[in-house]
């Protein structure tokens, strides 16, 4: 009982000098977070997810521990797009608190690796990107942020150097993908749209469309499955310009309709036999 009234007492003083130092203390955070968290989870319960990022934010600069607030605040970076500020967030809700349901979760979601000693740092690489975030024995591995020479940005989770788990990735040229890589390849499902607004959305393989998945473009989509990125296996396919369905079996890209006609994705109409 001593010693335990001890260690309460040390912690409370330790608690009390860190207040100090701060200028402010620890409860006036508290109160002041409190309603700004409430605020922007109800504004997240209702669709505004924008101005919840707001709040959560702000609650977060006063009480910047708080894994539950960080989680949820990723979760509403999701929903807006901000998939790559997202995919930070949950990392440090996890490595903040790995043993609650949100951190256990965001373990999940990222496949995020919980190796003993990973810490930070910075690194350059042979192709002139940079990287800043969790490393492992000199090896970029965790959380971090890829810059590269041609301005594209990396957001994702490394295993043993490599893009491994949930990564968003925005491109020089406008592209952006976000979703599942593997060894360095995006593998596993995953979103891709590109600097026109077409969009795929589906399973992927080394990189290429492969597996189910829908293309859209402008109002046209096709809904099925693929093969080494182009449709193969049963689809259907919408023209907005007809307003109307097309369905059956897709080879190597290729379909031809009732009349003959034939359509094909990844290839030129006029290369479909």
């Amino acid at each position: 009982m001593v010693r335990g009234g001890q260690g309460l007492c040390a912690a409370l003083l330790a608690l009390a000098a860190l207040a100090l130092t701060s200028g402010r203390p620890f409860a006036d955070d508290a109160d002041r977070a409190k309603p700004l968290f409430g605020e922007a989870w109800r504004l997240a319960g209702a669709g505004n997810h924008r101005a919840a990022v707001e709040k959560y934010q702000a609650g977060i600069a006063l009480l910047p521990d708080s894994s539950a607030a960080r989680y949820h605040l990723a979760k509403s970076l999701e929903a807006v797009g901000r998939d790559g500020e997202a995919i930070l967030e949950y990392c440090r809700a996890a490595r903040l608190a790995p043993d609650t349901e949100e951190g256990k979760q965001a373990i999940a979601h990222l496949r995020l690796p919980v190796d003993a000693g990973i810490g930070n740092g910075r690194t350059n690489f042979s192709d002139k990107s940079s990287y800043a975030g969790e490393m492992l024995n000199g090896k970029v591995h965790g959380c971090g942020t890829q810059n590269y020479a041609d301005g594209s940005i990396l957001r994702s989770v490394f295993r043993g150097g490599k893009i491994h788990g949930r990564g968003a990735v925005i491109y020089a040229n406008g592209d952006r993908y976000v979703g599942d890589w593997n060894s360095g390849d995006m593998t596993g499902r995953g979103v891709y749209v590109n600097e026109n607004g077409n969009s795929y959305d589906g399973e992927m393989r080394r990189g290429l469309r492969h597996g189910q998945g829908t293309l859209k473009w402008g109002f046209n989509r096709y809904i099925g499955a693929w093969k080494d990125d182009r449709p193969d296996g049963y689809g259907e396919i919408f023209f907005a310009v007809e307003n109307a369905w097309f369905k059956g079996q897709w080879t190597n890209g290729c379909f031809r309709d009732a009349n003959g006609r034939p359509f094909g994705i990844g290839r030129p109409h006029s290369e479909c036999p």
